[in-house]
């Protein structure tokens, strides 16, 4: 039996290429989400903000994997009352598949997380656990 995987994020770059391979390969049963159009996919897709929890626990719904490649995009921290991190969003969708079920959940951070620590050495050494220097929020 295929899992079911509900991907966010599906229209970046990585999103786009992991379900591209995997309708090729037939693999999964996907839920592509994602506040930009999707094109090209026979999968089924739904436009939405990850900011909204009701939504994305909808989509959780019958899933028994998230992926999850979405992030708010923020250049300073939350100003405004209410307002969202990219954390506080992440943590939102997290809650919502684990109110719905899923039990496994992959998540794709960036780089910035370790502050490009790869960048800093030649040859590129990929950062570990202990090496957390944010370079932003």
């Amino acid at each position: 039996m295929k899992q079911r995987v509900l991907l966010t994020g599906a229209a970046g770059t990585v999103g786009t290429t992991l379900w591209k391979a995997w309708e090729k390969q037939d693999t999964y049963i996907l839920t592509l989400t994602d506040i930009n159009p999707i094109e090209g996919s026979t999968s089924h897709v739904e436009q939405v903000d990850i900011r909204n929890y009701e939504a994305m626990q909808s989509l959780c719904q019958e899933q028994d994997v998230l992926v999850h490649l979405a992030y708010l995009r923020q250049d300073s921290p939350p100003k405004a009352t209410g307002e969202l991190s990219d954390i506080d969003v992440s943590m939102n969708v997290f809650e919502a598949a684990r109110a719905c079920g899923i039990k496994k959940i992959v998540y794709a951070s960036t780089n910035h997380v370790s502050g490009w620590n790869e960048r800093l050495q030649s040859p590129p050494r990929f950062s570990t656990g202990n090496q957390f220097r944010p370079d932003g929020w």
